[in-house]
């Protein structure tokens, strides 16, 4: 069963005098089956070049979205392998500041200087000496 649209309200105020015509054609052109002609909106081919331009834009869009979604994965790697790096490098360098050093001065080192497995040479009276804790240099040589 097909089903008629019916009249709209009628509006008494002069402004919707002309809103009410347009309506009653309205209905008119679709109780009667008929359909609207396309060129007779105003701007509807700007709107489908408009849509047409979006739908292309957002394309574009997801295609460098899927780009840097992978480059993003990527550089992720890299940050993970770069700190990975780093940790070993900061074991490294720790293990250094534990080994010993060789100083030298023209003197018996200060029980202040070095720290526990430094190697001082004392140049002028030609002793070495290692340092056995921390405020004791234990002659060697």
């Amino acid at each position: 069963m097909v089903q008629k649209v019916p009249p709209p309200p009628l509006l008494t105020s002069p402004e919707w005098q002309s809103f009410n015509r347009w309506l009653l054609e309205l209905t008119a052109i679709l109780n009667a089956g008929g359909g609207i002609d396309p060129g007779s909106i105003a701007g509807l081919d700007a709107l489908v070049l408009q849509v047409a331009t979006n739908t292309s834009d957002i394309a574009a869009l997801q295609t460098t979205t899927s780009i840097h979604t992978i480059q993003i994965a990527a550089l992720t790697a890299q940050v993970a392998t770069n700190t990975t790096n780093i940790a070993a490098l900061q074991v490294a360098v720790t293990a250094l500041q534990g080994q010993g050093e060789i100083l030298n001065g023209l003197v018996a080192p200060g029980a202040g200087l070095g720290k526990v497995n430094d190697w001082y040479a004392d140049t002028v009276a030609l002793h070495i000496y290692v340092k056995t804790a921390p405020a004791t240099w234990t002659l060697i040589v």
